[in-house]
């Protein structure tokens, strides 16, 4: 089966449910003949979580991506490329300095067009407007416990007693799309259109359907209000909004790590609701929630979540060789 570009257009994806299911047993084929050559092999673990949990026209591009290996090697390689280009990123919030080029045909081309792409990069500056405009947006409150940002509390004509009976907290914007993956320097353009190449090849409808792109990062759709520790354990995967089958309602899923003091701070049925305050910033869309509790599942299921978490435990608190000899140096550069 020929390799479709990432560039592709939607319609490519084979709607009969027959072809659908012979593609993915034809993976389930190839990924089976496989055989690693070092313990442990993250390989497998990545490709098979990526086409099990990833959108459907997703599923095809990386579908396509396997099956266009022509050796095991190059599944390695595949798999160390969507590692480092797509869950590094989004696990360290951080750009990753070495990404492993993809061994699909037509990749180098796909991120040379998009690398032309990246006139702007995002900026820090823009982070104060951010809140506001978010704050503004979301009736000063954090969208999942409905609290109201302390700070904001302060410039309001409340009464006394009035403020002693709100619940106040003081909040942060979120990003859905980390901020770094907008924000990259010349030197990164490339690691950075190779990110975006991955982003768009594993989760189309964020640039065909919603036109979402880098230039976007710090714009009101892909941020919301929360308090610190939820804006934390977000950042880290420990919970996420799922896209319901109704517009703006999220169902909260919450993974090992959560902290537990929060669990008395989110709503009874663990359902969020979003409401627009001032139209003028559009809500986030599902598609871009939709991404983060992919990712998450991803992470959690190939175990990649775990073993990144290590790498950057090793970086930030361990900064010098381990006695032993132990210290993944490649690794511990690769999330830095």
């Amino acid at each position: 089966m020929p390799l479709q570009s990432s560039q592709s257009s939607l319609s490519s994806v084979p709607n009969n449910i027959t072809a659908h299911g012979q593609l993915l047993c034809e993976v389930e084929t190839r990924l089976g003949m496989y055989q690693p050559i070092t313990t442990p092999d993250n390989t497998i673990p990545i490709l098979k979580s990526l086409v099990r949990f990833l959108p459907r026209d997703g599923v095809y591009n990386v579908c396509n991506d396997i099956l266009g290996c022509s050796s095991d090697e190059q599944l390695r390689t595949l798999a160390h490329h969507f590692l480092t280009a797509l869950l590094a990123p989004f696990k360290s919030r951080r750009k990753t300095p070495s990404i492993t080029p993809s061994p699909r045909f037509a990749a180098e081309c796909d991120t040379d067009e998009i690398a032309g792409e990246l006139a702007h990069s995002g900026s820090r500056k823009d982070q104060a407007w951010l809140k506001a405009a978010c704050l503004e947006r979301d009736g000063n409150r954090c969208v999942v416990t409905g609290f109201y940002d302390a700070g904001e509390a302060e410039k309001m004509d409340f009464t006394e007693s009035e403020l002693n009976t709100m619940m106040l907290e003081y909040t942060k914007v979120c990003h859905i799309i980390p901020f770094s993956l907008g924000a990259f320097s010349e030197s990164g353009l490339r690691n950075s259109a190779m990110s975006w190449d991955a982003m768009y090849r594993c989760f189309p409808g964020i640039r065909a359907r919603i036109g979402f792109s880098p230039e976007r990062i710090n714009e009101p759709c892909n941020a919301i209000t929360m308090t610190a520790p939820l804006h934390e354990a977000f950042d880290k995967f420990k919970f996420v909004l799922e896209p319901t089958s109704n517009d703006h309602i999220y169902r909260i899923k919450t993974y090992r790590g959560f902290p537990t003091a929060q669990f008395r701070n989110l709503p009874e049925n663990r359902l969020v609701t979003l409401t627009n305050h001032y139209p003028m910033h559009s809500l986030p869309h599902s598609i871009l929630f939709g991404l983060h509790a992919s990712i998450a599942q991803i992470l959690h299921a190939s175990g990649m979540g775990e073993y990144l978490e290590k790498l950057l435990r090793d970086r930030e608190l361990c900064r010098f060789l381990a006695p032993d000899g132990t210290t993944d140096i490649e690794s511990l550069f690769m999330v830095s």
